[in-house]
């Protein structure tokens, strides 16, 4: 009598069951296979069968394995970075085969992509020795990025360090102002601050702070804080610690 088990199904001569004539069937398949094998392998041209576990076939799956793994590499030569972007020449990188280049389209290596890390700082600071401040903006902290990309934040902040030698309070302008390039500056921060008289906390910190959201790709930004009295009394200083503190975030 013929047994059946879930693990193979011995084919009987003569029998045109279901089971024996699939068994047949995938002999056949097998045999062709093989054929096709020896006589495409002296060109390297085998198709691997998704059901076949023959050597051959999971050869071909390691190979194809490996192809994609390499292909995902990011491109870092020096050579065909060179051409990235190019248009016209008809042009492509050796790291990324069948790519060709257009006018509208660059390599990831062209793009925004900012310092290499996410996060930047820059900063500034000045240890002022009593020095006055002046009736028209004095520039006292400035800090520069080489790139600032699309949708990048710059928080800044900091303190500047007065003393009042008035009985009276006097007031004072600060301004952060913006510069790409060699372009105009613009303002993005004006903040007033009252310093008490003499001998009510006239020696003062004062803090500030801004964040500043970029809409585009920009390069050589320079941040400048500035300040300027409100009167002509000549009995405001810069005392003390000030500092500029600006972090990247991408």
């Amino acid at each position: 009598m013929r047994s059946y088990t879930e693990r193979k199904w011995e084919k009987k001569e003569g029998c045109n069951c279901l089971n024996c004539r699939e068994v047949e069937y995938k002999v056949i398949k097998e045999e062709r296979h093989e054929e096709k094998w020896k006589e495409d392998s002296h060109e390297n041209k085998w198709d691997k069968n998704d059901r076949c576990d023959c050597y051959k076939c999971r050869e071909k799956e390691d190979y194809h394995e490996k192809v994609i793994i390499v292909n995902s590499f990011e491109c870092n030569k020096d050579d065909d970075k060179k051409d990235h972007g190019k248009s016209g020449d008809d042009k492509k990188c050796s790291c990324h085969e069948n790519k060709r280049h257009d006018d509208d389209k660059k390599c990831d290596d062209d793009k925004c992509k900012g310092p290499k890390d996410k996060v930047e700082l820059q900063n500034d600071e000045q240890d002022f020795r009593h020095q006055k401040v002046k009736e028209r903006p004095q520039e006292i902290l400035e800090v520069t990025f080489e790139k600032l990309c699309f949708a990048d934040k710059v928080w800044l902040s900091g303190v500047v360090g007065f003393d009042n030698d008035n009985h009276e309070p006097r007031t004072v302008t600060l301004t952060i102002t913006k510069r790409v390039d060699n372009g105009m500056e613009r303002t993005i921060l004006t903040q007033l601050f009252e310093i008490d008289g003499e001998h009510n906390d006239d020696i003062t910190q004062v803090p500030f702070a801004k964040v500043d959201t970029i809409m585009s790709e920009q390069k050589n930004v320079t941040y400048t804080v500035r300040v300027e009295r409100e009167d002509t009394n000549n009995g405001l200083f810069l005392d003390g610690l000030s500092t500029l503190t600006a972090l990247r975030v991408g």
